[in-house]
This record gives C-alpha cells, sequence and structure tokens, in this order.
C-alpha cells in the first residue's frame, strides 16, 4: 500500500507540474516518480519547495502552471495524510504478535506468582508471623529434639524408616476451590492422567533397565555353552 500510494503521488504529481519534461527513461523515471515521493516517508517534504518557487516565478511571469502547483499542494497534503495512517498501520501490524505475547507472557507469569504466593501463605506453619514466630521455632525444637532422642534410643524404628521432615508434619493439604462442579471433575481427571503417565513412564524405564541388564547378561551364559561345547568336541 506504501508504494502504491508513493507511486500515484509521484506520477500524478509529475504530470502536473513537469509535463512533458520526465525523460521517458529508467533513470528518469525512477527519480522523478520514485526516488522524491520516497524522501516523504521520512518528513523530507522537498516538494513543497519546488511548488513554492513553481507558483512565485508562475505569478511573475503569468506562464499558466499556478493552478496545477496549487492542486499539487492539496495533493501534497492528502499524501502526507495518507502515508502517516499507512506508516502507523504498518507499525501497528508488526508489533501487535509481539504485543499479544508480550500480553499472555505477563499474565501467565502473574498468575502463576499469585498461585506461589497464595500457596506460601496457606502453607505456613501457626503461628509463623512476627511476633509470634518464636513460638513455632520452640515447637520445631522440641519435636526435632524428641525424634533425635526417640532414634538414639530405639523406640522407633518403624517410624525412623519412614521418617518425615517436621515442617511436612505441619503442612495442611492445598487446593484450589473451583467455583463450578464440573470444574472439579476436570481437574480430578487431569490429575489422574497426570499420575498415570507419570507411574507409567517410571514403569517404563524401570522394565527397559531390567531389559538392559537381563540382555547384558545372556551373552555370557551363550559364550560359555559355546565354549563347553567346543572343549567336549576337542576332547572327543
Amino acid at each position: 500500500m506504501i508504494f502504491i500510494a508513493l507511486t500515484a503521488y509521484g506520477v500524478v504529481s509529475r504530470a502536473l507540474i513537469l509535463y512533458k519534461q520526465v525523460p521517458f527513461t529508467g533513470r528518469g523515471i525512477f527519480g522523478h516518480i520514485f526516488y522524491e515521493p520516497y524522501w516523504l516517508i521520512y518528513g523530507d517534504v522537498s516538494d513543497k519547495n519546488l511548488l513554492d518557487d513553481i507558483i512565485n516565478s508562475d505569478s511573475s511571469n503569468a506562464t499558466g502552471n499556478d493552478a496545477e502547483a496549487t492542486a499539487t499542494h492539496v495533493l501534497l497534503a492528502f499524501h502526507m495524510l495518507l502515508i502517516n495512517i499507512l506508516l502507523l498501520s504498518l507499525i501497528t501490524a508488526v508489533f501487535t504478535h509481539s504485543i499479544d505475547e508480550v500480553r499472555e507472557n505477563t499474565e501467565f507469569y502473574w498468575r502463576y506468582q499469585r498461585y506461589s504466593f497464595v500457596r506460601e501463605y496457606f502453607e505456613c506453619l501457626p503461628l509463623s508471623y512476627p511476633p509470634l514466630i518464636f513460638i513455632s521455632h520452640i515447637i520445631l525444637l522440641f519435636l526435632t529434639i524428641r525424634s533425635v532422642c526417640y532414634s538414639m534410643f530405639g523406640r522407633s524404628q518403624v517410624a525412623s524408616e519412614n521418617n518425615v521432615p517436621l515442617s511436612k508434619k505441619f503442612t495442611r493439604i492445598f487446593k484450589m476451590i473451583p467455583m463450578h462442579g464440573s470444574q472439579n471433575e476436570q481437574w480430578d481427571s487431569f490429575e489422574n492422567a497426570a499420575t498415570h503417565s507419570y507411574i507409567r513412564s517410571i514403569l517404563e524405564k524401570s522394565k527397559n533397565q531390567d531389559t538392559l541388564t537381563t540382555n547384558h547378561g545372556k551373552p555370557r551364559k551363550t559364550d560359555d555353552y559355546h565354549n563347553r561345547r567346543n572343549y567336549n568336541t576337542a576332547v572327543v
């Protein structure tokens, strides 16, 4: 569209003010029709000075090009307005995709940070806020000392095998409350599918490891069998 606007202005303006003065060659067409209007994109309005000179010279000499120069002035004004609109449209079209991506990523990271903040606040230990935070530390210290003493005296051997950090014992289960019941069912289905996929990947990984171990040991048995057979044949 910008190229069409430049070409249209170049052809019409040169036909009005430079009638039969532009040589019909590649250099002449490029220099008068494309080159001069091209600089209008960057704000270099050289045609205005040319038109003013034509109008002033025609008013003094009365050669009859005053009307064409005035019409070209009006055409130049509309052309500058149109070219600015096209440039703004081009800039908007170029950066629309980038702006949409930034907006989507911003919303995603904002939601993630909000979720992390709410979960961190939810999973805090009881009384873990100043100035009562020392109470939770005293409780954790007491439970840690008791656990160490029990492990030293061997009173809780079963519990020591399934040792759980004390911070997790006080951690509540965090789960978002959906606004609709169907959404809760979708979340449950997603959790079940994710759990099934994770367990399946672990089983396949362990199965592949067992297969590699078995295949790695089989050639040794086969080689021993062939060696014994060759030895018995040689002895016979």
